[in-house]
């Protein structure tokens, strides 16, 4: 009920919470195909809703808005990009702000995250890299992302960022000064049914876990032309961070880190 009625999907039922949307274990579909190992999938959803014209969250609704629920709430995890989305739309309904307005003064600014922001690329941000989509040809006949993602960072991915930014995110979560004792708990520890997976979910955090122990928390991430990860290794107390302009790379280098600095990886 936080969301207005026209900003509600057909697979949002009563049952559905915001711990659902959080630890993505809602069953609401992706709005691409995340089987796809192309960017097929994910570049049709433009020739439906024009990139360009995506600048709200609340402009990605036509995406999946009609797709009928995958699973029921808290079955099982699954992720889906629609969570965050709706997630973002929630901010926004609550706080009566744009949701990278809330961002900015509840995240970046108390992380001391002072190269971040959500910012429209036609408006040519200052230090952004272009970002490329690899194929097998020649590295200078690659594509540029610039029909491949929104206009702005959406809720779910897209804030123009550094590394050293993102690792003062992952000290300030870790260290408790963005969410209580409590949630900074729950963030960090597996939120989906029991699971013997290397691979869950807490809140908003991406998780490795081995026998029940949480060894990685980060999150990875890709679009077209980018690819990221950070992950911080608690029994190390270290964080990693790879940001990439291609559309891969970044989790085989963060990979490679780790071994370099002897950090447990279970992912590989």
């Amino acid at each position: 009920e936080l969301l207005p009625v026209d900003q509600r999907p057909r697979s949002l039922t009563p049952g559905h919470t915001l711990h659902h949307l959080l630890a993505q274990t809602s069953g609401i579909p992706n709005y691409h195909d995340d089987e796809d190992p192309t960017w097929a999938s994910f570049l049709s959803c433009w020739d439906r809703v024009p990139s360009y014209h995506v600048r709200r969250p609340a402009d990605m609704l036509p995406l999946f808005a009609e797709l009928p629920a995958v699973f029921p709430p808290g079955e099982r995890y699954q992720y889906s990009d629609a969570n965050f989305i709706l997630v973002g739309l929630i901010l926004e309904a609550v706080t009566g702000r744009a949701f990278s307005a809330v961002i900015a003064e509840e995240v970046f600014e108390p992380a001391g995250m002072a190269d971040t922001a959500f910012e429209a690329l036609d408006e040519d941000p200052p230090r952004l890299a272009t970002g490329y989509l690899t194929s097998e040809g020649p590295y200078d006949s690659w594509r540029s992302n610039i029909f491949g993602v929104t206009a702005i960072g959406m809720p779910d991915g897209g804030m123009i960022t550094t590394p050293v930014d993102l690792a003062r995110l992952v000290d300030a979560l870790v260290g408790e000064r963005l969410l209580s004792p409590g949630l900074t708990s729950a963030a960090m520890s597996p939120q989906g049914p029991p699971s013997d997976a290397i691979e869950q979910y807490g809140y908003g955090c991406m998780l490795a876990v081995t026998d029940g122990e949480v060894g990685v928390i980060g999150h990875g991430g890709s679009d077209p032309g980018v690819s990221a990860l950070v992950s911080h290794y608690p029994a190390a107390a270290t964080t990693t961070v790879v940001l990439c302009n291609q559309d891969r790379g970044a989790g085989a280098a963060a990979l490679e880190i780790a071994r370099a600095f002897g950090l447990s990886d279970p992912r590989g």
